[in-house]
């Protein structure tokens, strides 16, 4: 990320680890890509992150966006990045 001093001159700044979480959008279809992937139904994974099957359901369906401690849960239960679950197209779209 890069910033600007009062004069214009670009500045590097590291990203807190806690702003790669929330900057970025859960993308339903790939939480489901990589939840089939493990061979898990949606409840268990939700028993290995730690919340509830409905919650594992409306990331999925995109009605919900999960806080970054259930985005970090969701990706420690499937073995991935929590990156990996985001969204890295600057549209978002699908």
């Amino acid at each position: 990320m890069v910033r600007e001093q009062a004069f214009g001159t670009p500045v590097e700044k590291i990203q807190p680890l806690s702003s790669v979480y929330t900057s970025g959008v859960v993308r339903a279809t790939r939480l489901r890509w990589y939840r089939e992937q493990a061979v898990l139904t949606q409840k268990e994974l939700a028993n290995l992150a730690g919340i509830s099957p409905l919650s594992v359901m409306k990331i999925e369906l995109g009605d919900q966006q999960p806080r970054p401690k259930t985005i970090r849960a969701l990706a420690k239960a499937l073995r991935i990045k929590p990156q990996d679950l985001l969204d890295d197209d600057e549209e978002g779209a699908a």
